[in-house]
């Protein structure tokens, strides 16, 4: 108390270099529409090929992993002539994983199931199109991260039911209007606990609105304004479902010039710079959103 040391020695642990990921895919694919009569059909397949190898200053080790699959789509659309067209579609996926085990091992591509009904609906004599559709989608080697020290797993099988609704119309020349939204209710189906839960990240409830208007004469013929609003539902925090993460609203906007085959435009999102967490996998593991993200780009079209 009365000679008090306010230095300390710290020993410093062996340096280890980082870990490095390569991964390389690739995907031939064909896909056939076919139109008899009222009848519209779909059908389409896709070939992967992915090599991916880790690199592990930690582990100083080096993996690799080969995986293929083929995926196939198919869909059905019957049209009407008051403007109604329900369909059935049947879809399958796969997508490889770049994350590594607590082992450091590579972990199984993540493979998917769904299936989609639904009715598309384009008024006569509107500028318009309403879509409804019910999904039941089945995920497979699923990836979370595992607490404390927020190590990737997969965690077996996620089965997700929902709806969504969007609408798209035009409003006058040059206004346009777009409104989405979709309800998911998702459970983790098989995992070694916390069956019957809810997986991270995936909100119940999301919708976004947007509007444009581009001018249509004058010297500024071409100049296109737009905003819109995004809205995603509280998700939980852990695959326990012990804590949630908030729900939340950001704004987004655009400026855009269109003249003969040039277009500049700046894209912002979350235009107020909103500072909220997007997302935790556990209490040790959240992460913020984006600020705000202004883009430009100018394309040229042949």
């Amino acid at each position: 108390m009365f000679n008090p040391v306010y230095s300390y020695d710290w020993t410093i642990g062996a340096m280890s270099d980082n870990t490095g990921v390569k991964q390389s895919q690739v995907g031939l694919y064909a896909q056939d529409q076919i139109r008899l009569g009222r009848l519209s059909f779909q059908l389409g397949g896709r070939q992967d090929f992915v090599t991916t190898q880790v690199d592990s200053g930690i582990f100083d080790t080096s993996v690799s992993k080969d995986a293929s699959a083929f995926t196939g789509r198919a869909a059905v659309m019957y049209n009407f002539d008051n403007g109604i067209a329900p369909y059935f579609s049947y879809s399958e996926s796969f997508l490889p994983v770049l994350a590594t085990g607590p082992r450091g091992q590579l972990l199984n591509p993540e493979t998917g199931v769904q299936y989609e009904v639904g009715v598309k609906y384009q008024p006569i004599g509107w500028n318009a199109l309403f879509t409804f559709a019910a999904f039941d989608l089945t995920r497979d080697n699923v990836v979370t991260y595992a607490p404390p020290l927020n190590v990737a797993e997969q965690t077996g099988q996620v089965k997700s039911r929902g709806i969504e609704l969007e609408g798209t119309m035009s409003l006058a020349d040059g206004w346009n209007l777009r409104a989405a939204y979709a309800y998911v209710d998702a459970m983790l189906t098989q995992y070694p606990v916390n069956v019957g839960k809810a997986p991270v990240t995936v909100p119940l409830n999301r919708a976004s609105l947007w509007s444009d208007y581009t001018l249509q004469n004058g010297p500024l013929a071409g100049l296109q304004f737009g905003g819109g609003v995004r809205y995603v539902g509280a998700t939980w925090g852990d695959d326990a479902n012990t804590f949630k993460v908030g729900a939340s609203t950001v704004l987004d906007a655009l400026v855009a010039y269109t003249r003969d085959n040039w277009r500049l435009s700046l894209n912002v999102t979350n235009l107020a710079d909103t500072r909220y967490v997007a997302a935790c996998y556990s209490l040790s593991g959240c992460f913020y959103a984006e600020g705000r993200k202004a883009i430009g780009k100018l394309t040229y079209r042949w």
